[in-house]
């Protein structure tokens, strides 16, 4: 509207990457890995974290519970005991660190039944078929999108996942320092391109929503013949992204993103 606007860039968190560090808040410190898994349009944040006893659990968007390590890794098709040693690593000093993750997990001695235990979390009280559903459609989609999100890719998520273990039992007998967030391999700049992008994609699934609602209320009348172009309306990808570079609100909290140009 008559204002000179321009976009600053702004500086995130590299996603995809394994950060460790200590949370020392507490009375016993804590150590923890986590990962900013980020595919298009959708990003998850990971963390696995280590307990005071020795245990690992990780947190994963969409379930309300941490789920214990050795859990998670007989869903994602290791059952063997072995198996999941060695995907953390081949050292034995590595390996007895995961005694007290193993213990927690005793019980659940097959895939279906690591399966369930999360489809227990996610849905309690439905039946069972529903329950594994659900678990399933979280570990393809939720968990470690940016490896894919098909089932196929469950085994590479499971040895991302191994990493993950074995960085943060590496952090505890302190052979490796804590990641520095603010060290500028950690960090990446978002320039204008996939700020835009972002905005794009959310005004264009609004659009798609539309379009649907339109075209639904048009077929409930009979003997109407439906005509496409009526039912899209054009302002909607415009006005989202004026009305952004205009005020700066991309959406999801973050302001400010386009500043005046003096």
């Amino acid at each position: 509207n008559g204002s000179e606007r321009v976009i600053v860039a702004i500086e995130d968190l590299a996603p995809n990457r394994i950060l460790v560090d200590v949370d020392t808040r507490g009375v016993n410190p804590v150590y923890q890995a986590k990962v900013f898994s980020t595919t298009v349009g959708f990003r998850a944040r990971i963390e696995l974290r280590m307990k005071p006893n020795g245990s690992l659990h990780i947190s994963v968007p969409g379930v309300p519970a941490e789920i214990p390590f050795i859990i998670l890794m007989r869903a994602l098709g290791l059952q063997s005991d072995k198996e999941i040693a060695e995907a953390v690593s081949a050292e034995k000093t590595i390996q007895s660190e995961l005694e007290p993750s193993f213990e927690k997990a005793a019980g659940v001695e097959t895939i279906k039944d690591a399966i369930l235990y999360i489809g227990n979390r996610v849905a309690h009280g439905q039946v069972e078929e529903y329950r594994m559903q659900k678990a399933e459609s979280i570990l393809d989609r939720n968990f470690l999108p940016h490896l894919g999100r098909t089932r196929s890719k469950r085994k590479d998520k499971a040895l991302f996942l191994g990493e993950m273990a074995c960085r943060v039992v590496e952090l505890k007998l302190e052979r490796r320092k804590p990641d520095d967030k603010d060290h500028f391999k950690n960090k990446r700049l978002r320039l204008a391109g996939p700020l835009l992008a972002d905005l794009f994609r959310v005004a264009f699934r609004n659009l798609c929503r539309d379009i649907k609602y339109q075209l639904e209320r048009m077929g409930v009348k009979r003997h109407v013949i439906i005509n496409v172009s009526a039912a899209v309306r054009p302002g909607i990808v415009s006005e989202r992204l004026q009305h952004a570079l205009a005020t700066g609100n991309w959406g999801r909290g973050r302001v400010g993103i386009t500043q005046l140009l003096d």
